[in-house]
């Protein structure tokens, strides 16, 4: 699961190297308007598929402008997990999903 998370905040960042950049590359980052929509629709469409938020994380844009990157998951046989971007304007985009997450410590 470890190599994982880092690759999620690898792609999420849009670093190539682990060193933090002063400015995150969003270019990196792309997704069609269909993964995309109001952040209160976005959460409440998540909770009726059982996802519940486990961390959220702040991640800078640029110099100026932040975006909060939020994890979801499920308690489903699956374990079905998202990630999402919230922007300011009030808009999300589920950037990430897939099955079986794992929290720390936790046995598979």
């Amino acid at each position: 699961m470890k190599p994982l998370i880092i690759f999620c905040i690898l792609v999420l960042s849009g670093c190539s190297t682990l060193e933090k950049p002063g400015v995150v590359n969003t270019s990196t980052i792309r997704v069609s308007n269909s993964q995309c929509g109001p952040t209160s629709s976005a959460k409440v469409e998540l909770e009726r598929l059982g996802e519940t938020l486990k961390a959220s994380a702040l991640m800078k844009v640029t110099s100026t402008e932040t975006v909060i990157v939020s994890f979801y998951s499920s308690q489903s046989k699956d374990r079905d997990w998202t990630v999402m971007i919230d922007g300011r304007n009030g808009i999300s985009c589920m950037i990430l999903w897939g099955k079986h997450w794992l929290t720390a410590g936790q046995e598979s």
